[in-house]
């Protein structure tokens, strides 16, 4: 593991341990349905499991949508989703579903100002935020990691007007002498005020008292208390009950905020340890949409995150391998995608992973190794025959090509970029075949035409939520067009949809 996996690991184990040093409170009943609802309360979010595990995913995203109408505050629900729009092949929607999932099942608004500042879940969060203009909030208006970066409530100098917490003055008088004792700030403070009286008492008894109109001038250091030809000028005496019953009440509501951040960071506490599994899926979710998007050092992010939360994820670690094939990292890429299969030696996709790997430097021979394993392990893995069909692709056999996209298709008939990839392959034989051209024109046509009019469900749907949401949703949609055929290369080998 690299060092700056190993620090932001530390960061994070540093965050988690804070969180949950105090003891557990019960949470508010305004942050109890926070971070989802069990699945069996909900009849729609339970209809959409069935219908994911059938692969039936246009029910399951009508589904899906109508469980988030009922219960908006059901995390689970949206990382659900966000898997339907990356089957589908709507990636911008799928990163918006996801980002709105783990805001949820983390409890943003509360929790992520206990985070560490270097945390890659804020890291992620803040990128999905400048890019759609959400400026996020927190309980106390300190900003996300601000309890844990050194600018936090416990560093501020003021809080509710109280400055300079923790200085003290006391005063006693007794047999015409009088004591100050206490914590001042050196400086020079002026201003005009009334006549002040003040009375010494010198060391034989006698006593002073002078008068002074108009401008006066104290000095704060330590000679203010010095004696000076016998005499020593003390400040004027005062009332301070009133200023420290003030003070009292300031102390009072202060330590009161300090008792609710710490109920508060039990409960975020119990958030991740309770959601754990979840953020790590949703992470990966968010990787994922983000890598089909091109958006490769988003992705980067999102998989750093759910390595922050679980740091030998062998799929977290696949997609960070592919995001760095992305940047153009290829040995950092290799040495990830080695990692990934280390963790998850039986997960059939860290293999795709690596084979994309070998995909992209030129070496189809060890890429199509790579992805009979992954068959090896999981015979009904669509996306291992969807990258043999792009191998085939790339290779000019298109009929080859087309025979893995069936069976990908066959496996997930609702595999929107299988359904693209297929029909360049139709598109590409037409040319390659000038005979058959318009049938195979026209099967082109069919695939592109059915991919557009599943991607318009997710569509649909997105809008029929954002309608009665305030989420925050990008502002562009991915392009629908049914006349704009997909081309496949190796530069493009990362737009399988989920993993």
């Amino acid at each position: 593991m690299g060092k700056g996996r190993k620090r932001a690991a530390a960061a994070m184990a540093l965050g988690l341990a804070l969180l949950v040093a105090r003891p557990a409170v019960a949470a508010t009943s305004s942050l109890s349905s926070l971070g989802g609802l069990a699945s069996g309360n909900d009849a729609a979010y339970a209809n959409a499991a069935a219908a994911m595990t059938d692969n039936n995913y246009p029910s399951a995203l009508a589904y899906l949508t109508e469980s988030i109408a009922a219960y908006p505050d059901n995390g689970e629900a949206y990382l659900a989703r966000a898997r339907v729009d990356l089957v589908l092949d709507v990636p911008s929607q799928a990163v918006s579903d996801a980002s709105q999932g783990l805001a949820l099942l983390r409890a943003s608004d509360t929790c992520d100002q206990f985070l560490p500042g270097e945390s890659p879940i804020l890291d992620v969060a803040t990128a999905y935020g400048s890019a759609y203009g959400y400026p996020g909030s927190s309980l106390y208006g300190l900003g996300s990691g601000s309890l844990l970066s050194g600018t936090s409530l416990y560093g501020m100098s003021s809080l509710g007007g109280l400055s300079g917490l923790g200085s003290t003055t006391s005063g006693t008088t007794a047999s015409g002498s009088t004591t100050s004792s206490g914590t001042s700030t050196a400086g020079t403070a002026t201003g005009s005020g009334p006549v002040s009286t003040s009375t010494t008492t010198d060391t034989s008894g006698s006593t002073t008292t002078s008068s002074t109109s108009g401008t006066t001038t104290s000095s704060a250091s330590a000679n203010q208390f010095a004696s000076s030809a016998g005499s020593q000028k003390l400040p004027v005496s005062e009332d301070l009950t009133d200023k420290d019953k003030e003070k009292n009440e300031t102390l009072n509501e202060y330590n009161e905020t300090l008792v609710q951040m710490a109920m508060y960071s039990s409960y975020c506490g119990g958030i991740y340890l309770n959601n754990k599994d979840k953020l790590v899926t949703g992470y990966i979710l968010l990787g994922d949409a983000y890598l089909a998007q091109g958006s490769y050092a988003s992705a980067q992010l999102a998989y750093k995150a759910a390595l922050a939360v679980d740091e030998d994820n062998a799929k977290a670690t696949g997609g960070l391998g592919l995001a760095y094939i992305g940047l153009g990292a290829g040995s950092a890429a290799l040495s990830e995608l080695n990692l990934a299969v280390a963790y998850g030696p039986g997960e059939p996709s860290v293999y795709v992973d690596r084979g994309t790997y070998y995909a992209s430097i030129g070496d189809p021979e060890r890429a199509m190794e790579e992805y009979n394993t992954a068959l090896s392990l999981d015979a009904a893995y669509a996306r291992a025959y969807d990258a043999i069909g792009r191998l085939r692709y790339d290779a000019g056999l298109y009929r080859d090509a087309i025979a893995n996209y069936d069976k990908a298709l066959a496996i997930q008939p609702y595999y929107v970029a299988a359904l693209k990839h297929r029909a360049a392959a139709w598109t590409a034989l037409a040319a390659a075949e000038p005979a058959n051209s318009a049938a195979y024109t026209q099967k082109a046509q069919d695939d592109l035409n059915e991919a557009a009019s599943l991607q318009a469900l997710v569509t649909t749907a997105a809008t029929a939520t954002n309608s009665s949401s305030s989420w925050y949703t990008p502002s562009t949609t991915s392009s629908l067009s049914s006349t704009t055929t997909t081309t496949t290369t190796t530069t493009t080998t990362l737009d399988s949809g989920v993993r």
